[in-house]
């Protein structure tokens, strides 16, 4: 009899479908990956069996009995927990480990001194090293999540569900996770491990499956299957929506990056960027994407290595400077670093050139208002009038009004960081066009994304990252999106680097 079994289970959002007609069942003692590109329903499916969604249709079975999960808190009274990336969300940080293992029962009168000690025989019972005493906040990442997963044991856990766990952790990290996982497998803890790094769940699991658009398209034994048809099953004939790049005319090469370290995500990091080239740079979850784009863009200070602008040495000390020299970054939280929502849309596009429309301190209105209207009709920023406010724009429209900015603000190389998250599929392609516009204009830009088929259909060449490091440089002949993933997800060859 199986441990938790998934029977027919759908969700759809407002028409778009979630998943569709799941079948899944984990067994005592497994560890099951699920695996799929981005949207592809891992988080709607994991926030199903925990109780965050009710489902359309179907059914869950614990050891055989029906169970309608009605939220989270009951999730957990049935033994299904989850382990969020997002760890510090679900501790107190100013607490002790002991307290917070025991935070949801505490009594009214606490024995300070039963209290620890019942907190260290269970994490010696786990064999986790970690003091009861010791201040949440004073923890490492992974000692953070084994305290998580030492509050579930406790909670008599029967399904744990671990979302990306190893994305954000180092290397030996990764591997002391990784076995305390295995070490509640033999305690006959089932487990769903959703994680992209397919050499982690050759290693670790014992069965798989994969969704592609909300459906189960692959379930086996991970020992009865291989990297290449786990990446095959993800993407199937998947393009990006129909988007076909024109046939671009490259130049001479403009920026190169030696040995660029910032002394945590980015290592070693090497490649060349040509003039009038969309450059791909591709990343999982945790490869150092976005650490990676903060360093050339001077947010985040360089350790190591030196970056040639046509040949020169150049060094900024701050993102102004980087402005200075026509960088501009679109950030991945553009609602958060890269728009203020609260302003207009002419506030917005124009802020980098104050300068030039304020030349003696007062704005120029009319020069103001005009620039905007520019910038607006040449993206088709869909909106009524220039003082329309950027929070009331589609996902889409803030998204141009984030690009449209460095727009004519004398930008040399553009750094777009997920630029497509939160967009739909026509403002996506709208996008793709904008990009080939701007590049015809003379403008180089690095594209730093995890969506493999937006890298096969955008990009001029494309370099992979995986742990902090360049491992594989793929041209446009080697570009589809299964072996985009396969590289970025810890394929064959890691220690291959091809010289830029």
């Amino acid at each position: 009899m199986a441990l938790l079994e998934v029977r027919n289970l759908s969700k759809t959002f407002a028409g778009s479908p979630g998943v569709i007609d799941v079948n899944l069942s984990i067994q005592s003692g497994e560890i099951h990956a699920l695996i799929g590109a981005n949207g592809a329903g891992k988080s709607t499916l994991m926030k199903l069996l925990s109780g965050a969604y009710q489902g359309d249709q179907g059914e869950i079975y614990l050891n055989g009995q029906r169970v309608v999960i009605e939220n989270p808190v009951h999730g957990k009274e049935l033994g299904i927990h989850c382990v969020y990336q997002e760890v510090d969300t679900a501790l107190v940080p100013s607490l002790t480990v002991g307290e917070n293992l025991f935070l949801d029962c505490l009594p009214l009168i606490i024995n300070w001194k039963t209290l620890f000690r019942e907190a260290e025989e269970v994490l010696q019972k786990l064999n986790f090293p970690l003091d009861p005493k010791r201040k949440i906040d004073s923890l490492t990442l992974v000692e953070k999540q084994m305290v998580l997963l030492a509050k579930a044991f406790m909670q008599n856990a029967k399904i744990m569900i671990f979302d990306e766990p190893t994305a954000p952790l180092s290397g030996p990290e990764t591997k002391i996770l990784l076995q305390q996982i295995c070490n509640l497998k033999e305690k006959g803890v089932g487990i769903i491990f959703i994680s992209h790094r397919l050499q982690e769940v050759f290693a670790l699991c014992d069965t798989l499956s994969v969704l592609r658009n909300g459906q189960l398209v692959l379930n086996r034994s991970v020992s009865a299957t291989s990297p290449e048809v786990v990446v095959e099953a993800m993407f199937g004939e998947k393009r990006a929506d129909g988007f076909v790049k024109k046939t671009a005319s490259v130049g001479d090469p403009l920026l190169q990056a030696n040995h660029l370290s910032d002394g945590g995500r980015v290592k070693d990091v090497t490649f060349q960027l040509r003039k009038g080239e969309i450059l791909g740079i591709a990343g999982l979850v945790g490869a150092g994407k976005t650490e990676l784009a903060r360093l050339l863009f001077a947010a985040s200070p360089r350790q190591q290595g030196d970056i040639l602008w046509e040949g020169n040495p150049m060094y900024f000390s701050s993102p102004k400077q980087a402005i200075e020299a026509g960088f501009a970054l679109v950030p991945e939280e553009r609602r958060g670093e890269g728009l203020f929502v609260n302003e207009s849309i002419r506030a917005n596009l124009t802020l980098p050139i104050l300068k030039t429309i304020a030349p003696w301190g007062w704005i120029r209105r009319q020069k103001e208002r005009e620039h905007g209207q520019k910038i607006v009709d040449a993206l088709s920023i869909k909106a009524s009038h220039l003082e329309f406010p950027v929070e009331r724009l589609s996902g889409g429209n803030q998204q141009k009004v984030v690009i449209g900015k460095w727009v004519g603000s004398d930008t040399k190389v553009l750094l777009l960081d997920e630029p497509t998250k939160g967009i739909d599929v026509q403002a996506k392609k709208e996008l793709f066009y904008l990009l080939e516009e701007l590049v015809a204009q003379g403008i180089s830009i690095v594209y730093f994304t995890s969506e493999m088929d937006e890298l096969a259909a955008i990009s001029d060449t494309i370099y992979i990252l995986y742990k902090g490091h360049i491992t594989k440089k793929l041209g446009k002949e080697e570009m589809d999106p299964q072996t985009i993933l396969y590289y970025a997800s810890g394929g064959t060859n890691q220690d291959e680097t091809d010289s830029a």
